[in-house]
């Protein structure tokens, strides 16, 4: 026996009755048998079955079998900063949209959707740091995530091979939940990466002017830093062990293996539902640094002497000296110590 509010239930007959109604379908005569019963409370009935017969003595199970869904149970809360991505959503299928005014707003708004017992997907429309909004907001939940890329670089969603709106709205209408672990960095949760030192102070050089040349703008700004980076002392300890103690230029710590790109992996070894991160430490100066991201695009491990590559559940990176840091391509405050733990399949993610 099925409980359902009278919501919800008057929802599953008025889809019956369209189901039923299509034209030109010898089902448009069929039969509907259903028994209620009263609930302990007034607002509750259960609904004991349905049966439609066809004339043929065909039984026909739910209207919401297989892939398809409920569309109202699905709400796309959209970065104000992309609303052409939502138009087009709206356009490409039927979800309720919830259009704050201000981005501070976002994860106010995904953590209501995710307490409404209504709503089984939210869907994050804008880039990869909308995407980890939403996600930390509904983290824990059995509410799934959706991404809808509208950002400059939407790794998140390429790595899901979700890098259209169109592609978005098949997986809001067809796709399927997988885990996904959910890391934080201080705290401040990311689901692509977080790094310390050359790496982060890259991103933090891409100014808005930089950003609308898309990729070939971080390239250019990413050029301009490693001219000027030097080497500073870290250590990073590993689940409690010493991994590395001595110079480096950068230190990443990675949730997807992917950097930059859906093609581009330097965590070779990098699960997105592994309960691990990745650690990748380029040691040594700019040279390393250009040598080691040569032997990943060619699909190569580097020399240990220009990068070290670990995994672990809780990592800690120790500067001498205050470094820039980025979460997800969004930086942070300078520090000279960071913590990044894991949370093993935290969020679900519809693709």
């Amino acid at each position: 026996m099925l409980d359902l509010g009278a919501g919800a239930l008057a929802d599953r007959l008025r889809q019956l009755a369209e189901f039923l109604a299509q034209p030109g379908d010898r089902r448009r005569h069929a039969t509907i048998s259903v028994a209620f019963a009263v609930g302990p409370f007034d607002d509750v009935l259960q609904l004991d079955q349905v049966h439609v017969a066809d004339g043929t003595g065909s039984g026909f199970g739910p209207v919401h079998g297989g892939h398809g869904r409920d569309m109202s149970d699905q709400r796309a809360i959209v970065n104000p900063e992309r609303t052409d991505a939502a138009d087009e959503l709206t356009d490409r299928t039927d979800i309720d949209l919830d259009r704050p005014e201000r981005a501070d707003e976002l994860a106010d708004r995904a953590a209501e959707a995710a307490a409404d017992d209504d709503v089984d997907v939210v869907a994050a429309v804008g880039g990869d740091g909308t995407q980890r909004t939403v996600a930390e907001a509904i983290a824990g939940t059995d509410t799934e995530l959706a991404i809808v890329p509208g950002g400059t670089v939407n790794l998140l969603g390429r790595v899901h091979g979700i890098e259209s709106v169109d592609d978005a709205a098949d997986a809001i209408e067809r796709g399927e939940a997988h885990p996904f672990d959910l890391a934080r960095c201080d705290g401040r949760a990311y689901l692509l990466n977080s790094s310390s030192g050359l790496d982060a102070a890259m991103i933090a050089a891409v100014d808005d002017r930089a950003k609308r040349f898309g990729r070939a703008g971080y390239t250019a700004m990413g050029v301009v830093e490693l001219a000027r980076a030097k080497p500073g002392h870290v250590t990073v300890v590993v689940d409690g062990e010493t991994f590395h103690d001595g110079d480096a230029l950068t230190v990443m710590v990675l949730n997807v293996g992917q950097r930059g790109s859906a093609s581009f992996t330097i965590a070779p070894d990098a699960r997105t539902d592994d309960g691990l991160l990745d650690v990748v430490v380029i040691a040594g100066a700019r040279r390393s640094y250009l040598k080691a991201f040569w032997s990943r695009f060619r699909k190569r491990l580097p020399d240990e002497a220009d990068a070290r590559f670990a995994q672990g559940r809780e990592i800690e990176v120790r500067w001498d000296d205050e470094v820039a840091v980025q979460c997800d391509g969004d930086p942070v405050d300078a520090r000279r110590t960071i913590r990044s733990t894991v949370e093993p399949g935290a969020v679900a993610i519809r693709s």
